[in-house]
């Protein structure tokens, strides 16, 4: 039982050292589909629709709205902040950058059928941003309970050599010494002498885009089918550093140490989406979509450090221990998608559309030639479940003139009994465009939010209130041909 509880610790200190686990599984199963200012604008909520170059990562049927040719690009420029309240101390941090959220192309070819058959069919190539990683976070406060040197403590007494070997590092920079009667033990945790400051600084950016060939076709007005192969890139880094400073003097002979861990995950990834659009009257639209899992093959760049300011009798000395890049090659795959979508016309003025997704995160599945990652797909199928994400959009049609809004609701991946069982993501977003004759101008803007538990180390010790909310402006230039 104690081997089973340090596993769940250590899940929390640093995805560097275990960087192959539940939480990789997660950040690269969970896509929150960019795209088009007009897409953006209405939720993301175009499952029903189509006609949008964004919308063949989603439901590919859309294709075959197209009936002429036309390419959208799209720049957006990313505002992301967080803050962080651990034990009473309130720290706030941000970033900005630019992305490309979306480019492509569709060619739609007449098949000069006048009222029944297959009235065209479209191709197109393009890519669509899925996942923005860019973030910073800083946390900080005082400590009176624990300390990250009691876990290390018993990772090193573990009789799992796995979690064992994570205390090296401690080790050989004199934090922890080796006991002959108790075992390895910490001069620097005696008699609960607590009271550091503690700090963290957590820095990801990246991304995750996917680049897509679609191709599909329209049936008497009616039906549109469609399909998309999608190749999805994958670029993540992370930079974390740790420390703990006796502000107070309280721990005899330790002034402070630090713990940095650097992580660089690329890779790519492949799938299959198919979908289909059905017209039962003029102003209705029904749609349905199911995306494969993804195929990804990763590889991680790791490496870590602890730098230990220590008193000795003969004066201060810096003792430092690191591990050099790591390299490790896995796979990942996600879970498969289902998606239901229904849209309404009113008077070709304006539509309502609403999309729900339904995703099972407890079936992604880590693996690995030289490696059964049994404890961690374990951990994936016991600690996430199957949740749903709901999307509603509106626009409103006033002569070359289009007034748009929408909201998108994702679910919380987490199981019932995890402390972020009830951490969901919302999105609320508004926009208009313009278009003449052949060119189309739209712009979008978003705001999304997010609460959800951090822990430093403990989910019973080191528990830090995170939230995390950001602002998104995109343009988006269209040209039919």
């Amino acid at each position: 039982m104690k081997s089973i509880k340090l596993i769940i610790v250590f899940l929390f200190v640093s995805t560097a050292l275990f960087a192959q686990n539940e939480v990789d599984a997660l950040r690269y199963s969970q896509n929150f589909y960019g795209g088009t200012a007009r897409y953006m604008s209405m939720g993301g909520a175009f499952g029903a629709l189509g006609g949008d170059l964004s919308a063949l990562s989603f439901n590919p049927a859309g294709i075959g709205v197209f009936r002429s040719s036309k390419f959208s690009f799209t720049p957006s420029l990313n505002y992301n902040e967080a803050s962080s309240k651990y034990y009473g101390n309130n720290l706030v941090d941000n970033a900005y950058n630019m992305n490309l959220n979306n480019i492509g192309y569709v060619k739609s070819i007449n098949t000069e059928q006048e009222q029944t058959g297959w009235m065209n069919i479209n191709y197109a190539i393009g890519y669509n941003r899925i996942n923005d990683f860019n973030q910073n976070v800083i946390i900080e406060g005082v400590n009176s309970n624990s300390s990250l040197l009691d876990y290390y403590v018993d990772a090193a007494n573990s009789t799992n050599k796995d979690i064992q070997s994570q205390a090296d590092l401690f080790i050989n920079s004199d934090l922890i010494y080796k006991n002959p009667e108790t075992g390895y033990v910490s001069d620097y945790l005696v008699d609960g002498h607590y009271g550091e400051l503690q700090n963290k600084s957590i820095r990801t950016k990246g991304r995750m885009g996917e680049y897509y060939f679609s191709f599909g076709a329209n049936y008497t007005n009616k039906l549109y089918l469609g399909a998309t192969f999608g190749y999805q890139s994958v670029l993540y880094e992370e930079n974390t550093d740790y420390s703990e400073i006796d502000i107070n003097n309280n721990i005899q002979n330790l002034v402070s140490f630090n713990y940095h861990n650097h992580l660089i995950t690329k890779g790519n990834g492949f799938n299959f989406k198919f979908g289909a659009i059905y017209k039962p009257i003029y102003w209705m639209r029904i749609g349905a979509a199911v995306h494969t899992p993804t195929f990804f093959d990763l590889t991680d760049e790791y490496s870590s450090s602890v730098d230990a300011t220590i008193d000795y009798v003969e004066g201060t000395d810096i003792n430092t221990s690191e591990k050099s890049n790591q390299n490790y090659n896995y796979q990942l795959t996600t879970p498969a998608k289902f998606i239901g979508s229904l849209a309404f016309v009113i008077k070709k003025t304006a539509i309502i559309s609403v999309d729900y997704e339904y995703i099972d995160y407890s079936s992604s599945r880590l693996r690995a030639d030289d490696y059964t990652f049994t404890n961690e797909n374990a951990n994936v199928s016991t600690r996430y479940t199957a949740t749903g994400n709901l999307k509603l959009g509106a626009e409103y049609k006033f002569g070359p003139f289009n007034f748009r809004g929408g909201y998108a609701y994702y679910g919380s991946p987490y199981v019932s009994s995890e402390a972020n069982h009830d951490a969901t993501y919302s999105i609320y977003s508004g926009g208009f465009g313009i278009s003449q004759g052949n060119y189309s101008f739209d712009l979008a803007f978003l705001h999304s939010t997010q609460s959800q538990k951090y822990y430093l180390y403990s989910e019973h010790s080191s528990e830090v209130n995170l939230d995390s909310k950001s602002n998104i402006i995109m343009a988006t230039l269209g040209i039919k041909f």
